[in-house]
């Protein structure tokens, strides 16, 4: 067992940065996505490595940045550790994180 799991949206979150970034490098997406599971599996022994946001969110969760770029969002509380989302630092995080309440 990896002492992570992806939430629907966060899978489909991948998903999405993959195809974005493969429309002009398959090869850089498939990095980015081995650093952002790479980052999801570090977190597991260390949760609280991450930052409150409450900025984007009253909920206890937390934000890792992946490349400054790209935050997994988690709730540390969770075992095995809950990955919520994995977004983009342009999106418009605090409204996307009311919609999934």
């Amino acid at each position: 067992m990896k002492g992570y799991s992806l939430s629907d949206a966060a899978r489909a979150d991948i998903r999405e940065i993959w195809e974005w970034v493969a429309a002009d490098n398959p090869s850089a997406a498939n990095n980015l996505t081995r650093e952002i599971l790479d980052a999801c599996v570090r977190m597991v022994s260390h949760p609280l490595t991450g930052s409150r946001r409450v900025d984007f969110t009253g909920k206890p969760l937390r934000f890792m940045l992946v490349r400054r770029i790209i935050y997994i969002v988690y709730d540390p509380a969770t075992r095995p550790l809950e990955i919520m989302r994995i977004l983009h630092t342009s999106r418009d995080i605090h409204t996307i994180l009311a919609e999934d309440s």
